[in-house]
């Protein structure tokens, strides 16, 4: 997208969608089929400090953390995720949330901040629908045989 600010040591995978108005900061790794909604603000330094020639290295040495995006994540606009947070695989980040800890893989996140709010069931109802289909087909009827509850 335009206006996408990306800074050093960041690695983006493949087929990644990074939408307008992003900042990447330093020691990102985005992996594959990530999409990143506009205006999202992902890691940086823990405690960013200016550099001078007056100040010594000691003095304002910045704590690194890997912020990393897992394959498939999506980010909505305007979310912030901090230095050091994993994105798990396949999960969602709410739009305008603020990420202040891990997410779990195939999890739901939203808020300030952002909180557990469900689950990602969708590669699971897809193979229950196939296996259905199959099964349908197989049997050649509209329904598949559903033996009946026992009552007590």
């Amino acid at each position: 997208g335009t206006f996408v600010d990306i800074q050093k040591d960041t690695t983006i995978g493949a087929r990644c969608e990074v939408h307008s108005h992003t900042w990447i900061g330093e020691n990102v790794i985005v992996e594959d089929d990530v999409f990143v909604g506009s205006g999202v603000s992902i890691g940086g330094a823990v405690y960013p400090r200016v550099h001078t020639s007056t100040s010594s290295d000691d003095e304002f040495e910045q704590i690194e953390q890997m912020t990393w995006l897992k394959r498939s994540a999506s980010i909505g606009s305007n979310a912030t995720i901090l230095s050091g947070v994993t994105v798990g695989s396949g999960a969602l980040v709410g739009a305008g949330s603020v990420v202040t800890r891990n997410v779990p893989d195939h999890y739901v996140v939203a808020g300030i901040p952002a909180r557990i709010i469900g689950k990602v069931k969708t590669r699971e109802k897809r193979r229950k629908a196939f296996d259905r289909a199959k099964q349908m087909l197989e049997l050649g009827v509209a329904r598949p045989h559903k033996p009946a509850k026992a009552r007590h």
